[in-house]
């Protein structure tokens, strides 16, 4: 018969293999789905996953021309990306009044939403509201200031409130997509925002309990943000990233962006193709394979004049397919720059206006080609 010690030993034996293990399955796993893209996750998801769609503004923006998008491409989801200080800003307006027309926008979208079977994410943005205050939601003057987070919860619980009726149409929520604290020029985690973000969805649920959020991990929703980001503790939580990686190639000919790349090639001495962006992509990856929680690309593009631009993003939407991750294309209107409306050339000053050729450029054959549209 076995002693009492014996059976001990045996017992931890068996845990600490059971373990090892675990840590095994758990290692190869982790090794398997960033060295194949094309292999992905079980979730618990949201309506119409994975959402592959577009991103629209309140600024110009029709529901005609809504109906012109759908017939070209065959979109599942729309992101309305409400932006009541660009509005106060552009028409010369109260930000009371820019936010009111934003939420009528939003609703007309949305009852063509409800009509066509499309679901929409509903992304407020820019931060404080008012133009006039002097700074935005990337400086010290928003983050520290208690008046200026109290007045983002207040816009939570306004949307909330006013959107807590709609059906199906309405999937999410999405509030400071790119979370950011500027000083002297470097990018930092702003110091209050898990705190912050808890609030706002916990705000939002109070007023509508079970409609989905999207959060984003600071700075500026990056997917390499994601490599020290905790799990938040709510349900119904996609978690949110925005693509531009790397920035020096996608933004080249925006402000400090002076130098031309081309994609695929040498990029800031690093080579940039399909196999690169994968890596880029890996911390948001390994957080999805360690929690189990969808994720959505809310962003992503390269300015329309980027040699190799049409590939790029290409290569994003078949990695973002491949991962079984939500997706949606910026911008179908907005700034010449990202709109697909216009040609692959860089313009010179009033130029880009004379670039519109509508359907017939090189990033909405690419678009049409993603989405499988003839």
């Amino acid at each position: 018969m076995a002693s009492r010690f014996q059976i001990y030993i045996e017992n931890v034996y068996i845990v600490l293999t059971t373990v090892y293990s675990m840590l095994f399955v758990r290692s190869f796993i982790l090794f398997c789905l960033l060295s194949w893209p094309n292999m992905s996750i079980a979730l618990d998801t949201p309506p119409s996953w994975p959402w592959r769609g577009v991103s629209i503004e309140n600024i110009d923006f029709s529901v005609k021309k809504l109906h012109d998008v759908i017939r070209t491409i065959p979109i599942n989801s729309v992101q309305l990306r409400l932006k009541p200080r660009k509005l106060s800003e552009v028409q010369g307006i109260s930000p009371d009044t820019a936010w009111e027309k934003s939420l009528n926008w939003a609703d007309a979208m949305l009852d063509e939403c409800k009509k066509t079977k499309l679901v929409s994410i509903l992304t407020v943005e820019g931060f404080p509201i008012d133009p006039q205050s002097g700074y935005d939601q990337t400086s010290p003057q928003f983050w520290f200031s208690s008046q200026n987070r109290d007045n983002v919860i207040e816009i939570a619980s306004s949307i909330a409130t006013h959107f807590s009726h709609r059906g199906p149409e309405l999937v999410a929520y999405q509030l400071l997509s790119e979370p950011v604290l500027i000083i002297g020029g470097k990018s930092f985690s702003p110091p209050q925002w898990k705190k912050f973000q808890a609030d706002i969805i916990e705000t939002i649920r109070k007023k509508d309990p079970n409609r989905w959020i999207a959060v984003a991990a600071a700075p500026w929703g990056l997917p390499s943000s994601y490599k020290n980001y905790e799990l938040l503790p709510f349900h119904n939580i996609v978690y949110g990233a925005h693509m531009y990686e790397p920035h020096v190639y996608t933004h080249q000919g925006i402000r400090k962006y002076k130098e031309k790349y081309t994609y695929p090639g040498n990029i800031k001495g690093k080579m940039w193709d399909r196999k690169r962006l994968i890596l880029s992509l890996s911390s948001l990856k390994s957080f999805q394979l360690e929690y189990g929680v969808p994720v959505w690309i809310g962003e992503f593009s390269a300015i329309r004049w980027a040699p190799g631009a049409e590939q790029y993003v290409y290569d994003l939407i078949s990695i973002f397919d491949a991962y079984g991750w939500a997706w949606t294309y910026f911008s179908l209107n907005g700034w010449h720059g990202w709109n697909p409306d216009y040609n692959h050339h860089q313009p010179v000053k009033e130029e880009w206006k004379q670039q519109y050729v509508g359907k017939k450029s090189k990033r909405w054959r690419t678009l049409k080609n993603a989405f499988g549209a003839p």
